[in-house]
């Protein structure tokens, strides 16, 4: 076992563990601890506790020490030297005509580096940049390019709602938010409604969701028919927060009536079927009939050679013939048997002409050919070595 603390550095941030060593910390407490940006000024939010090694990803650093009145002083200094910093920023971007938005500036505790925040739509060449401010302030400098998120958590601001943003007040890491909440919370799906100053979806449609899915997991589909305590009826809409249902009972006198009722105070009888997305039926209707389609399945000739209801080319002077033949009856009767005979035989010729045996049309392409006996070995891969 190992003993901790979780150290922060930003009001909002994320929580850093290192190893007190033998010095006791409280929470409230500052700490002056080594880290890979150098040495730096945090406040501990978690009190000292045991961990088992086998938890830990990498070994912790170390405490230096804790902090005192002449570190506080140094961090009031940093940050009378940020505002000046950011204003010389601004300038030179303006001067470079970068494509860019300057959002923060950070000093190290040691001074060692300044790193400057930043926004853009695309990737933004500041070499330049860098080299102009490195040689104003004389040390190590780092542009780092965010996003609206991160922009608006840095700067703050009020929500919607009319309280401080989520992300700048108490969120430490920003969880993955989706349309799809909103769409089972039955909220707005207007953008101006459920996005927040950042111009994506709210963090707090996060918060509420799990109740939301475990609520409707227990509540009636929409029309399934349910027993009530004044009859059967269908299922109209729930209501998550109240957990309430809203059913549709049939009187005797086959009117209606619409009525509210508890949960607990509802038995399913018979559960509506899930709803498809359409997205899905349309795939699995062009797959079913992609595997089920048959070219023998297919609208035969008239005149037997496969290919629609029509008479083909081929055959379509043969229909004319049984046509004038059955319109003139007395002039063909002692030549219906050579007819016959004439017509199974051009059928059988080009029914060779055009392929062979059935078996060979079923194993050409639509269009009669037969297929390429190497055409598969495009699509067959060499093993590896």
């Amino acid at each position: 076992m190992e003993k901790v603390i979780g150290v922060r550095f930003k009001r909002v941030g994320k929580i850093y563990y290192f190893t007190p060593g033998s010095i006791v910390f409280k929470k409230g407490d500052f700490a002056i601890v080594e880290t890979s940006k150098g040495t730096e000024y945090g406040e501990v939010v978690i009190d000292s506790k045991e961990v088992n090694e086998k938890d830990l990803v990498a070994p912790l650093k170390k405490v230096v020490r804790r902090a005192n009145s002449k570190d506080e002083k140094k961090i009031e200094d940093n940050k009378r030297k940020q505002a000046g910093a950011f204003k010389t920023c601004q300038e030179k971007i303006a001067n470079h005509g970068l494509d860019m938005k300057l959002v923060d500036v950070e000093h190290t505790f040691d001074n060692s580096r300044i790193v400057f925040y930043f926004t853009a739509d695309g990737r933004v060449d500041f070499r330049e940049l860098v080299k102009d401010l490195a040689g104003v302030f004389k040390t190590r400098i780092e542009l780092r390019q965010i996003g609206v998120r991160d922009e608006a958590k840095m700067l703050g601001g009020l929500g919607p709602c009319g309280r401080e943003c989520c992300c700048s007040y108490f969120l430490g890491d920003f969880n993955p938010v989706s349309i799809k909440m909103a769409k089972e919370q039955n909220l707005s799906l207007s953008p101006t409604k459920i996005s927040g100053l950042c111009g994506r979806l709210m963090c707090c449609l996060n918060y509420e969701h799990e109740h939301y899915k475990e609520t409707k997991r227990r509540m009636p589909r929409q029309g399934s028919t349910v027993e009530t305590p004044n009859g059967n009826g269908v299922v109209l809409d729930n209501n998550a927060i109240t957990e309430k249902v809203r059913v549709k009972i049939v009187l005797p006198d086959e009117s209606y009536d619409i009525e509210s009722f508890d949960l607990a105070d509802i038995v399913v009888i018979k559960s509506a079927a899930r709803p498809q997305g359409k997205g899905k039926g349309k795939q699995q209707g062009k797959g079913q009939g992609k595997q089920q389609g048959n070219p023998q399945d297919k609208p035969q000739c008239n005149g037997g050679c496969g290919g629609n209801d029509k008479p083909c080319g081929k055959h379509q002077g043969e229909a004319g013939e049984d046509e004038a033949a059955q319109a003139n009856p007395a002039d063909s009767k002692s030549g219906d048997n050579k007819a016959d005979d004439i017509s199974s035989g051009d059928s059988n010729a080009a029914n060779e002409k055009n392929g062979g045996s059935n078996a060979d049309n079923n194993n050409g392409d639509k269009t009669g050919n037969k297929p390429d006996e190497n055409s598969h070995e495009k699509d067959v891969k060499e093993p590896l070595e």
